[in-house]
């Protein structure tokens, strides 16, 4: 593929260079915010050398290459405001426009979709390797290689557990990044709930010492923030609100002084007062609400969930979902929620494109159907949803099914996944917990039966008569 000239075809069916406001990378995906949508010819960028599909959504031009995505984006002129890995830098107008329909008229969904996807998604990256790392040491500790006592395994484990543990640090850089407020008085915030006064205070509570200090006669509970997602979430929220609001107020000669400290000051008591609690309270209700309900309906829940994962994934709703997870990680040690069937779901489209290429007579879907099945065996799974499934729709329908089977099975089985380490077929360490390889042995289980389930039910749904017609 020359991604030069890729790139170059993109702009000019997209309307050349002076339409394209911003452009945006995550796995597969380039997406971009165009001024006039009108001067974007779908057809042909669905033509270009390398393009899987293109399609307009959220009054985006999305068009779909794969993982070679970065290297296109990475031709695009300097005139265009570049993102990559989907931190945006735009303004609150441009944003506002993004989401907002034909009318103009603005969509909260759309919005807080892109909003919390842009606080998590870079964060992936860290998460997985850390995540991984976790997993090969769960592997060597149950093949007795070496215990918790080995100072290996403490130094590594110290590696491994760090971006887990000092998680409020790393999004209140993305949180600041995406809601364009100071990152550093983010880390001020971030770094004052994992402060030891807070940290060791939060253990003696659990050892019957006291529970709360007092600014100004106000408690301050003191709780564990190790780990949490919505407390410093909800700080760094409240920070762009009161800097912005003293910004517009306090001369520029005197930001350093005042707006800083009364943007800390203001924040930082609000925050150990109502915020943080407040947050640590919603991260506990979510986890006890979905553990309810899976103890109540707990195979009908997953199988209903994995079922429609696809559809997530194509509507990006997927990224919103990855805060319930590290959510019940930090409560539970554990996700029952959606990291037990994530990576068979991928491996199930991967299974649907290599069945409709070995069914097909035509050989350029024949090798788009390997190369894209392949692709999401490794944990990419849109090049094979957009290039194949959806191109044949009762291949997705099989899909769907698969996945609700694999829910179904992974509900009855108890499957758990223990690390958020990525969706590939390599990322098996996920199940691999503290009580051993049952876990993963259950998984493997259901992998196997989504395979057979999802190839059968592709091969007999996808008629010959609509391979021809293609």
């Amino acid at each position: 593929m020359d991604f030069k000239k890729a790139a170059s075809e993109i702009l000019e069916y997209t309307g050349g260079e002076s339409n394209v406001k911003e452009a945006v990378n995550c796995m597969t995906r380039l997406r971009m915010e165009v001024v006039d949508l009108e001067k974007v010819d779908l057809s042909k960028l669905e033509l270009i050398d390398g393009v899987i599909t293109a399609q307009i959504r959220n009054g985006q031009v999305q068009v779909i290459i794969g993982p070679d995505v970065y290297e296109v984006l990475k031709e695009f002129p300097d005139s265009i405001s570049q993102s990559i890995e989907g931190v945006t830098e735009i303004s609150e107008d441009e944003v506002q426009e993004s989401t907002s329909d034909s009318t103009g008229k603005f969509k909260p969904v759309d919005f807080a979709i892109r909003t919390f996807s842009g606080f998590f998604f870079p964060v992936i990256l860290a998460l997985g390797g850390a995540g991984t790392l976790k997993g090969i040491l769960a592997i060597c500790t149950s093949a007795g290689w070496v215990t918790p006592e080995n100072p290996t395994y403490e130094v590594l484990n110290t590696l491994g557990d760090s971006v887990f543990y000092f998680l409020p640090m790393f999004l209140a850089v993305t949180a600041a990044e995406r809601l364009r407020t100071n990152k550093f008085l983010a880390l001020i915030l971030a770094g004052a709930l994992m402060y030891p006064t807070i940290i060791n205070g939060a253990a003696q509570v659990a050892e019957g010492g006291p529970s709360a200090l007092d600014i100004f006669g106000i408690p301050v509970p003191l709780l564990s923030y190790s780990s949490s997602v919505f407390p410093i979430i909800l700080s760094v929220i409240s920070l762009k609100f009161v800097y912005d609001f003293l910004d517009k107020f306090v001369p520029k000669a005197l930001e350093y002084v005042v707006t800083s400290t009364v943007s800390v000051f203001v924040v930082g008591v609000v925050m150990f007062t109502v915020l943080a609690p407040l947050g640590n309270y919603i991260g506990i209700g979510l986890t006890e609400a979905f553990s309810w309900l899976y103890s109540v309906a707990g195979p009908i829940a997953s199988m209903v969930l994995a079922g429609v994962f696809p559809i997530l994934v194509m509507t990006g709703m997927a990224h919103a979902l990855i805060p319930v997870m590290l959510n019940n990680i930090a409560n539970l040690g554990y996700d029952f929620f959606l990291l037990p069937f994530m990576i068979t779901c991928n491996i199930n489209m991967g299974v649907a494109a290599l069945a409709i290429a070995l069914k097909t007579k035509k050989s350029k879907m024949r090798a788009l159907g390997v190369s894209t099945g392949l692709t999401s065996i490794l944990g990419i799974s849109e090049p094979a949803m957009y290039g194949v499934t959806l191109r044949y729709r009762m291949s997705f329908v099989a899909v769907m099914i698969a996945n609700a089977v694999v829910g179904f099975c992974c509900g009855i089985f108890g499957v758990k996944g223990y690390q958020l380490v990525g969706s590939s077929a390599f990322h098996f360490v996920t199940w691999i917990g503290p009580e051993g390889l049952t876990n993963l042995y259950f998984a493997i289980a259901t992998i196997a039966i989504g395979a057979v389930v999802t190839f059968v039910l592709t091969w007999i749904l996808t008629s010959k008569k609509a391979l021809e017609e293609e």
